[in-house]
């Protein structure tokens, strides 16, 4: 009796029917853990090997530093030489040029008072346009930029550090300042705190805020960058120009201050620094720092004619919910493709998507819409997406080919959930290519009865964006454990996948092996034990 006892309990374990219908391997159309650490696909863990790779532009932090020489300015610079910034050319191929400057608590943070004093030389200041130096570091946000708008014509200042009494916007008219175009002429920004922008000094001169409203984005992610902005993957907003003695200053500087940072240079002016570029680096690719906190920079160069290509997935994978979770940045018009895709969902078969991902904001505003998983392929066209204007997730089912129909459409309202966390969603599809429930973090959702994307490219399945004609459309998240697998799965499977992940609930073929193997061993020991007995030699158990 206890051996039939055993027999059942080893059973249940290999089978394990969390349901009627257990999931086994053979019911994964495709799943990604995510928890990859190199190459260049998204491993496929499922048994159809559709790996997923990765195409994105270079981020910023994988820019090829470039050599001083081509970029050096060794006539006109007020102290030694300069640096050329913005569009310049490199080895031949046009680079916008920058510097990245490392993080660091010495550099300033919220209700720090602080200028920033430099030289800049542009072909037309009354045109001129583009990014001086762009901060996001230690809570504070500030920007310095040439503008040509008609109520700026010149530098623009912005800071996110002004209360609701202080300048969070300056501008300074150049043409009025009466400065030459081509001719370096030097500038000093101060900052104070609450109080905002306070001042800025042009060739010494205390120079009037033309009271302008314009502003100007900033990096799009924490970072300190002199001459361009990290806006997106292709939009660093470098400023056309050449730049010498950029340095950062604590406090609150004077008019004598500034005197003497324009007549000896920030160097002979007995001034305290936080960050000191002389930049009269003649080779190589560090801009030297002087003002003793060790925050040599980069010089890094762009190139404008690259495209996006296979790339490591190492910088695209972030802390998930189980183990990792991919990153796709829509600001670097990140997706991952299945080039081969195979044994994919069809109509006449029902199947279940489920996933987590996060986002910056669940209503999606402003503009953050954009598609996470695009199927047109075989029978089959899938899209599922976010859009604004719903606050949701949306779906839309059809047929394949050139020219889809669309058979259904679905969509979550994900507006009361708490930006940058994981959310699970999973939807289950018919045979007949019908949505026909929708699960939000376990829970039966209410369709709101929005329209989906429409389908992307045929014969094309791709994961963090949808390809169309030759646009992408991307989605800014970040995503974990997604999987598509057969059948309408209930709602105790789906919570179950939400909890332990899709391959903690379908056991391992070896172990199911295993199992049966003991089962069938165990039996046969029993069975023989009740006729054999051991032999003269042989010592009873």
């Amino acid at each position: 009796m206890r051996f039939v006892l055993l027999l059942v309990l080893l059973a249940s374990v290999a089978v394990v029917p969390t349901t009627a219908h257990a999931l086994e391997w053979s019911d994964v159309y495709m799943y990604y853990r995510f928890d990859d650490t190199s190459g260049t696909v998204f491993a496929d863990s499922g048994l159809n090997g559709n790996d997923a790779t990765l195409y994105r532009f270079l981020r910023y932090s994988e820019l090829p530093a470039i050599d001083a020489s081509n970029v050096t300015v060794s006539v006109g610079a007020p102290f030694g030489a300069g640096t050329a910034i913005g569009t310049n050319p490199v080895g031949g191929v046009s680079h916008e040029v920058m510097i990245d400057v490392p993080s660091s608590v010495a550099l300033p943070g919220a209700g720090d008072a602080f200028a920033v004093s430099f030289w800049l030389n542009v072909a037309n200041w009354s045109s001129a346009w583009g990014s001086v130096a762009t901060y996001k570091l230690n809570g504070l946000d500030w920007r310095i930029a040439m503008h040509n708008d008609t109520t700026v014509k010149g530098l623009l200042v912005w800071t996110g550090d002004a209360d609701g009494s202080g300048d969070p916007v300056y501008a300074a008219n150049c043409v009025t300042a009466g400065l030459v175009n081509n001719a370096f002429a030097h500038f000093v920004v101060q900052f104070e705190g609450t109080a905002g922008v306070s001042n800025v000094y042009i060739n010494g001169a205390s120079t009037a805020d033309t009271g302008s409203s314009t502003t100007w984005w900033g990096n799009e992610r924490e970072g300190f960058t002199v001459g361009g902005r990290v806006l997106s993957a292709r939009n660093f907003t470098s400023l056309d120009a050449k730049l010498d003695d950029f340095a950062i200053i604590p406090g609150v500087v004077t008019s004598a201050d500034v005197i003497r940072a324009r007549d000896s240079g920030v160097a002979g002016s007995g001034l305290t620094t936080s960050l000191h570029y002389a930049l009269d680096e003649a080779s190589g690719g560090t801009i030297g720092d002087s003002s003793g906190n060790g925050l040599d920079g980069t010089l890094l160069g762009y190139d404008n004619t690259q495209t996006r290509q296979a790339r490591g997935i190492d910088t695209a994978m972030v802390p998930g919910v189980h183990g990792t979770a991919a990153e796709f940045y829509s600001g670097w018009l990140d997706h991952a493709k299945i080039l081969a895709p195979t044994n994919m969902p069809t109509l006449g078969e029902a199947f279940t998507v489920a996933f987590w991902l996060k986002v910056g904001a669940w209503d999606f505003e402003p503009a953050e819409k954009g598609v996470l998983f695009a199927q047109n392929f075989g029978t089959l066209s899938l899209v599922i997406g976010c859009e604004q204007a719903c606050d949701g997730l949306i779906i839309r089912t059809g047929t394949a080919g050139a020219s889809p129909a669309t058979i259904d459409t679905a969509s979550i309202n994900t507006a009361g959930l708490t930006p940058d966390e994981f959310a699970h969603f999973a939807i289950t599809v018919d045979a007949l290519g019908h949505v026909s429930a929708m699960y939000l973090n376990g829970d039966l959702a209410t369709d709101t009865n929005y329209a989906g994307w429409v389908f992307g490219n045929s014969d094309t399945v791709t994961l963090g964006a949808r390809l169309r004609g030759t646009a992408i459309t991307t989605l800014d998240c970040e995503m974990d454990d997604f999987a598509i697998v057969k059948g309408e799965l209930s709602k105790a499977q789906i919570e179950r996948i939400m909890e332990l992940g899709l391959s903690a609930c379908i056991p391992e073929p070896s172990m199911t092996v295993l199992l049966l193997t003991g089962l069938v061993v165990l039996g046969f020991r029993r069975r023989a034990g009740r006729w054999q007995q051991p032999l003269p030699c042989e010592s009873s158990p």
